[in-house]
């Protein structure tokens, strides 16, 4: 029996190999209304990796323009898993050809998302060329959905490739989604955390350049990146990050112009209020 979720373990696997086995010699046999009915009934789970597996598994059989049409016609069930699984399918065969890769994942962001999230992810390991320009161009889309998927997998790339990532966060400032806001926060504490000499100069720039409700939504990060910097635990916590962020605050509040000393002075309060708190505990 396999869990509704969690990893399968190589008995499982086997079993499920087992069983496509039996859906292939169905289709072979043209009994092809059994082979789709046996098919959906175990792609109808929730168990990811179970949906993972099979849609891998469904490559493997000899005559692929009759399973693709199956799983074209599974990627509009009314099923989330079953949906999922052709889509991993569809992923498989897809994985060596990035213009088919993207029209997947443009077709099936809506209808089968967490899928969708994960092969971003992975595939921002594998090919982040073609996800550069792909999330690049969601990040322009009028719908909403796709502008908040576009960040996902970005911290993926945030160290060894910070001024797209910080450019790409130039690019989402001032969007309106309050989603896109939150995705701009978590990206910039992970590129601040890794690449500090990168990412202070342009928050300054946003700052200067930005709007007041865009200060707004920077001193949500900015509070966020004090409160790293004052914790007692140096997780996550670079040298680059601890020297860099106490310079950046010394100069900050003695700078020139009044939005980036206004902002200094704020956060240097906050530290003293915080060394403050810690001091009477």
């Amino acid at each position: 029996m396999i869990n509704d979720i969690g990893r399968l373990d190589q008995l499982q696997i086997k079993d499920v190999e087992e069983l496509l086995a039996k859906v292939f010699k169905l289709l072979d046999d043209k009994e092809d209304e059994k082979a789709v009915e046996m098919l959906e009934e175990v792609s109808n789970t929730t168990n990811y990796f179970l949906r993972e597996l099979i849609g891998k598994l469904m490559t493997n059989y000899s005559n692929q323009k009759k399973i693709s049409k199956i799983a074209k016609r599974m990627l509009t069930n009314k099923i989330y898993g079953i949906r999922a699984t052709a889509l991993f399918y569809f992923h498989n065969r897809s994985s060596d050809n990035p213009d088919d890769l993207i029209s997947l994942l443009e077709e099936n962001y809506d209808s089968v998302p967490w899928e969708v999230e994960s092969i971003i992810y992975e595939t921002w390991k594998k090919k982040p060329a073609v996800m550069k320009e792909m999330m690049t161009r969601w990040l322009k889309s009028d719908i909403e959905k796709k502008r908040i998927i576009s960040f996902h997998g970005l911290e993926l790339v945030a160290d060894r490739d910070p001024m797209y990532v910080l450019d790409f966060l130039t690019n989402a400032l001032d969007d309106e989604s309050v989603e896109v806001q939150k995705k701009i926060t978590h990206i910039l504490l992970q590129v601040v955390k890794s690449r500090p000499a990168e990412t202070y100069p342009y928050i300054r720039e946003w700052i200067m350049t930005g709007s007041e409700k865009r200060v707004r939504s920077l001193m949500i990060s900015l509070k966020k990146i004090i409160s790293i910097y004052t914790q007692k635990s140096f997780k996550d916590k670079s040298p680059d990050f601890m020297t860099l962020t106490r310079q950046v605050l010394y100069d900050w509040k003695a700078e020139p112009y009044r939005k980036i000393s206004h902002i200094g002075h704020k956060l240097n309060l906050m530290i003293k209020r915080e060394a403050s708190s810690n001091g009477h505990q």
